[in-house]
């Protein structure tokens, strides 16, 4: 079994490795994830396919759908989209979250939005990252949210360490 970073879900702590690829739709946990156009993102998503889990991909354009599948092919009927051009609004995720099991929550803003790194990258990561969990919070179905780092982690420390920055909310409470 592979016990690697994207190895997180079913039991708790392991992404189980699925051999049969005959598994019914309706017993197939889905695997809701931002972030699917990006390195990681590809990554989590062909490894959850390979594991035989469904997929629901967060797209912010619908071109990037052809994309997104040419990237997987063979796994047709397992991958789903749903465009989401701005994730920091919590009611985005009000169709998108049925009947997610599994959330991955990797997309971040993308690089080369502004000069200003507090409110281009930070202000708008936190605010998508509370929309998402928020939002799941609403949704008794959905088990684990998974969040992971982004481009922000490669930020200058000096540009995080400041009194202005707080995140606030309760989303970690259920």
């Amino acid at each position: 079994m592979d016990r690697s970073w994207a190895s997180i879900v079913e039991d708790g702590y392991y992404l189980r490795e699925s051999r049969s690829t005959a598994l019914i739709k309706m017993t197939t946990p889905l695997i809701f994830v931002t972030g699917a156009t990006g390195f990681i993102g590809s990554q989590v998503v062909a490894t959850t396919l390979r594991a035989g889990y469904r997929v629901r991909l967060s797209i912010r354009r619908a071109e990037q759908e052809a994309t997104l599948r040419e990237l997987h092919p063979g796994y047709g009927d397992k991958i789903e989209t749903c465009i989401i051009p701005d994730i920091s609004q919590r009611e985005s995720f009000k169709d998108a979250f049925q009947g997610v099991d599994y959330v991955f929550h990797l997309a971040s803003p993308i690089p080369g939005g502004g000069n200003d790194f507090k409110q281009d990258y930070v202000e708008p990561a936190v605010r998508g990252t509370e929309a998402i969990l928020y939002a799941a919070l609403e949704f008794a179905q959905i088990k684990k949210v998974i969040v992971m780092s982004s481009v922000l982690a490669l930020a200058p420390v000096t540009a995080l360490l400041t009194k202005d920055i707080s995140i606030k909310g309760e989303y970690h409470k259920r």
